[in-house]
């Protein structure tokens, strides 16, 4: 199993927090670049409704001492969970990119619909949420 830690300094796993409802899935490092980070977060927040952001899940690995710049990122999305995870823990072939990317998952944990936006292409990062929130965050 994959294990991740909560918010809370928990250890977990990842499959705790994927129920019957398939949930957007936000995958992001410190080694990814920090305003194109932020970038994302905004874009979500500005696509997906607060009332829908519990079917957000953000997986972040980083390294000290840059817990008070995640604090201040978990803000921009409130009602979202926001989990620590090994770099690369995934093992998922976008990983080896070295920069986000969105998928879909269930509690089966299958990886679906998955998508690596570009900050240069913010209008197809858009239409790819608003699809995915037609699709299975209605």
């Amino acid at each position: 199993p994959i294990r991740v830690m909560s918010s809370d300094g928990i250890h977990h796993d990842l499959e705790d927090f994927l129920g019957p409802l398939k949930k957007l899935v936000l995958v992001l490092s410190d080694r990814n670049c920090s305003t194109c980070i932020d970038q994302l977060l905004f874009t979500l927040k500005n696509e997906i409704p607060e009332l829908n952001r519990n079917r957000l899940l953000v997986l972040f690995s980083t390294q000290p001492p840059a817990d008070e710049q995640w604090r201040h990122r978990k803000k921009i999305l409130t009602g979202t969970e926001f989990l620590e995870i090994p770099d690369r823990a995934l093992g998922l072939p976008m990983d080896s990119l070295d920069i986000p990317y969105f998928f879909i998952a269930g509690k089966e944990q299958i990886a679906g619909m998955a998508f690596t936006p570009y900050p240069s292409l913010d209008v197809q990062t858009r239409d790819y949420l608003k699809l995915i929130k037609r699709k299975y965050l209605q």
